[in-house]
C-alpha cells in the first residue's frame, strides 16, 4: 500500500481528564497530512496555473471515522504519532484519501481509520464538476508516483 506519512504533533491540551487524546484532534492531524499531500504533489502550482487570481478550496464532504483505540498522555510526553494518508485514485472533482492515526514504535496496528473525502470549490463558481484537465493529471502523476515509493513528509 502507497502511502504519504506526516508527523502528528500533540500538545498537552488535545488530551481530556482521562489522559486520552480527544477524538476531534485526529480530524485536525488528518487535515494537516492532505495539506501536505497538496503541496508535494504541486497542487497549488497547478491549481494558481489554472485559475489565476481564484481562490480555490477543498471542502469536507464525507467522513468516515472508526475509532479502534484510545491514544494515550505518554504520546504527548513521548511524540511519536504520524498520519498514514493513501490518495486514492482522483476522481473528476473529488479527492479521497485513506487516513490512519498510528504511534511510530507501534506495532498493535492504528489508533483511527478513515476515508475522507473532499471536493474542490472555486471561488465565485462553486463546487468544480470538470476541473481543468492539468489538475487531474497532475494528481494523476502524483498517485502513480506514490504508487512506486512511500513518502515520508515533515
Amino acid at each position: 500500500m502507497s502511502y504519504v506519512e506526516t508527523r502528528a504533533e500533540t500538545r498537552f491540551s488535545d488530551f481530556g481528564a482521562k489522559g486520552e487524546l480527544h477524538f476531534s484532534r485526529c480530524l485536525m492531524f488528518f487535515e494537516k497530512a492532505r495539506f501536505a499531500i497538496s503541496l508535494d504533489a504541486g497542487l497549488k502550482e497547478a491549481l494558481q496555473e489554472c485559475y489565476p487570481g481564484k481562490g480555490i478550496s477543498f471542502v469536507v464532504i464525507r467522513v468516515n471515522n472508526h475509532y479502534i483505540r484510545h491514544v494515550p498522555l505518554r504520546y504527548d510526553i513521548e511524540g511519536g504519532l504520524v498520519v498514514r494518508s493513501k490518495l486514492l485514485a482522483p476522481c473528476t472533482g473529488k479527492l479521497s484519501f485513506e487516513q490512519e492515526l498510528w504511534g511510530l514504535d507501534d506495532s498493535e496496528g492504528p489508533f483511527v481509520k478513515a476515508r475522507i473525502d473532499t471536493a474542490m470549490l472555486l471561488e465565485g463558481e462553486g463546487l468544480l464538476a470538470r476541473p481543468d484537465p492539468r489538475i487531474i493529471k497532475c494528481l494523476e502523476d502524483y498517485y502513480y508516483l506514490l504508487e512506486r515509493e512511500n513518502r515520508i513528509l515533515s
